[in-house]
């Protein structure tokens, strides 16, 4: 996702996904190219955004972000 490069926007951002109780395990940014001092961020959680739950978060986030890309899910068959 990518979010405005003001003071408390990512903060913003992670606040929503702790308000859903997701666990997030990896936080990483990546300059953009075409823009200075912006970045993307990718982020791993644990939990499943196909949930009701996920579902609200996802859509909260589009508050936030100027741009949110779910990238894939897996899952630990152990878990199944």
């Amino acid at each position: 996702f990518t979010v405005s490069n003001a003071p408390g926007s990512l903060a913003k951002a992670i606040d929503v996904i702790g308000k859903y109780n997701y666990n997030m395990t990896a936080l990483r940014s990546r300059p953009m190219k075409k823009d200075s001092w912006q970045y993307y961020f990718h982020i791993e959680l644990d939990g499943n955004v196909e949930t009701k739950e996920g579902k609200l978060m996802i859509e909260e986030l589009k508050e936030y972000c100027n741009e949110l890309k779910v990238l894939g899910t897996f899952s630990n068959d152990a878990e199944l």
